[in-house]
């Protein structure tokens, strides 16, 4: 996926970050090194969308930014339902989002 992004570069399309470097156990073990690749993301494409696909736990959420527009979107088609299977719940973003702030 990031051969075909450098091969757009310049072109109106998003960029894509590394699947391997968003999901919650890789996070917990080399923080560092997600902070870097969204940080290298921020700022190689800071004028386009980015989109990274994200694994809190069993399911994958994609979370795209934009730094010129200055927001995040977090785009979750499984959201979690409460006991009663009905109630919708809010996912947990709170690690991701303390990796975006930092």
């Amino acid at each position: 996926m990031q051969q075909v992004t450098r091969s757009l570069k310049g072109k109106d399309c998003p960029a894509f970050g590394d699947l391997g470097m968003m999901a919650v156990n890789v996070i917990e073990y080399d923080r560092q090194g997600t902070v870097d690749h969204v940080v290298k993301l921020m700022c190689t494409y800071s004028d386009k969308v980015v989109m990274c696909p994200y694994n809190p736990g069993g399911h994958y959420v994609l979370i795209a930014f934009s730094l010129e527009h200055n927001v995040v979107w977090y785009l979750d088609c499984n959201k979690p339902r409460g006991p009663d299977n009905k109630k919708r719940l809010t996912r947990d973003y709170s690690i991701i989002k303390a990796i975006i702030d930092e």
